[in-house]
Order: structure tokens, then sequence, then C-alpha cells
């Protein structure tokens, strides 16, 4: 029987021995090309393309510059890794030698910042500066560090903190409210039950303080029973006879004898235990500037000025 003749190549089922191999469909580019550049550095913008159960990695491999770098790292980590009891209990009786050793693998490990530093512990903004402890935030650092931290541990233990101490200050905040506002309110009750309304009531109490050298507007005037005890006072007596500490005035310096009134200007001008020292240098009772003019300054200011010129004069007439 004759041979069948050969399939045409015009026929479907025929297949030509000598052609390339079928192909198929194109490719999708490996995700890792370009990953690692010409001068050998890395391109981390390429695990934007990696598959999923790869892409977590890629923060840690961000830590690396180089191919070389990041091969020098898993080489590292698998000898440490390979470290007979790494992971496991330091003996009790380990020697400082020994305990160094572990602290600087774990280190290693954990990615800890070489200086305290360097885990960044900055005041937040939203945290007030008299509410900062510097020396707080130096100290934990130096602990984190020396305890071998992560910087992502120091990252969340550090935003924990503010927002604890931001809410501690809120809570402070709306405390002194609630007492002032209860200390508002029996201010104003008991006005009320004396007859008075508020604002006159105040400016009794800011007049007495005024003579007492107190601040009119210091918040112990916000205390009820210091207020009501001020405003009393101011309402009892005349402005002009409110006890002022000191019985001094222009007119007593002129019925001075000229060495009485050179120690009476040397005494306040000298002596801190005088009534009126502060007054003269602008310093509280405790002996601290008080940042602002004394109510009585001028006034006594001027009745220094005064002895002293009495006091001259009489020596120029000997």
């Amino acid at each position: 029987m004759p041979d069948p003749a050969p399939a045409s190549q015009a026929d479907p089922a025929f297949v030509d021995p000598n052609a390339e191999p079928a192909t198929g469909a194109a490719k999708t580019p490996w995700w890792g090309t370009g990953l690692t550049k010409e001068d050998g550095s890395l391109d981390h913008t390429a695990f934007d393309k990696a598959p999923d159960d790869l892409k977590p990695i890629a923060k840690d491999i961000g830590r690396y510059k180089s191919l070389d770098d990041l091969l020098r790292g898993f080489k590292e980590r698998g000898e440490l890794n390979g470290k007979k009891g790494l992971f496991e209990p330091l003996d009790p009786k380990a020697d400082d030698k020994a305990r160094a050793e572990r602290m600087d693998q774990i280190r290693k490990i954990n990615g800890t910042p070489a200086k305290p530093e360097d885990f960044g512990l900055k005041r937040p903004d939203v945290i007030p500066e008299k509410y900062w402890d510097e020396g707080w935030a130096t100290t934990a650092a130096k602990i984190m560090q020396e305890e071998g931290a992560s910087p992502s541990l120091a990252k969340r233990l550090f935003e924990e903190g503010t927002k604890n101490t931001t809410a501690r200050i809120e809570a402070y905040k709306k405390e002194q409210e609630a007492i002032f506002e209860e200390q508002d309110r029996l201010i104003r009750e008991t006005l009320v039950k004396e007859g008075f309304d508020f604002p006159k009531g105040l400016e009794d109490a800011q007049r007495a303080a005024r003579k007492f050298g107190l601040d009119p507007n210091s918040p112990f005037l916000k205390n009820a029973s210091v207020f009501m005890t001020l405003s009393r006072v101011g309402r009892s007596v005349k402005e002009d006879t409110l006890i002022t500490g000191d019985t001094t005035s222009l007119g007593d310096a002129e019925k001075m004898v000229p060495d009485e009134a050179g120690k009476r200007a040397e005494s306040i001008a000298r002596n801190p235990k005088d009534p009126l020292y502060g007054a003269y240098w602008n310093k509280d009772e405790n002996g601290k500037p008080l940042g602002q003019d004394h109510p009585k300054h001028a006034e006594t200011v001027a009745l220094v000025n005064r002895l002293n010129k009495k006091f001259l004069e009489g020596k120029a007439k000997k």
C-alpha cells in the first residue's frame, strides 16, 4: 500500500518540524526588574509592584541602600539567629561581657538607634511647653536605647504617652474651670444676700487689693472667701483711710528732721524687711521681681526722693 500523501501546509493539522516552538501570550515582566540599578543601589519603588505577600518586607528592605548592604544584613541576621541560645533567657550568672554581647545582638535585631537622641523624642505641638518634661524624655530615650527597644516600640509608647498627657491636661483644665465656676457662684450669691451686685462688689474688692499691695486681677480674687473679705473691707472704710502697711507719706517727710528723713530713705531703699522696700524695687513679699510696677511704686519713689532731699537740705545748712 502506498504511503499516504504528506499533509499540505495549508492543512490546519500540518506541523512544521523546523518551526520555533509556540510561546503563547506575552508574559508579564517580573516585578523585580529594575530592583537593582547598574551601580548596585536598590530602587525601593520596585516593591510597589511586588506580590501582596512580599510587600510587608518592603519597609525592612528599605533600610538597605544597596544589594551589597542587603546581603550583608541578611548574613548578619543569619549569624545572629544561628548563635546558640540567642533566643533563650540569659543565664542569671552571666558576666558583664556576655550581657553586653547579648544586648548588642538584640539592638541589631531590633534596629535600635546608636544614640538615645536618635529616637527623636521631641515635645509635640499639642503639649504646652510648661507641661513638657525634657528631663523625662532624655531619660526615657536613654533607657530604651540601653534596653534595645525598636524605633517602632519607642514611637508607639511615645504616642500613647502624648495621648495620656493631653487627656490629663484637659481633665485638669475642666476641673479648674468647675472650681472657679463654683467660686464665682458663691461670690455672686453672697453679694446678693448682702444687698450688692457683682460689679460693685468687684470694685470694692479691687480697691482694697490695691491698698494692700495686691494685684487687683490676681487669681486670689477668684476665691470666694478672699474676694468677700476684700469686698467688705473695701466698702466698710474710705479709700484714703485703708491700711497701707506703713504710715510714712509725703506730708510725714516734711515733718521729719533731716537725719530722721535720711534714715527713713535708707531703710526703704536698703532694708528688705521695710514695708515699702518691695514697692520701691518692684518686688513681691518674697523679694522676687514682679515683672511689672508695684501699685505703690511711683508713690514710694517720690517719697524716697523727698526724704533724701530733706536730708541733703539739712546737711547743706550745717
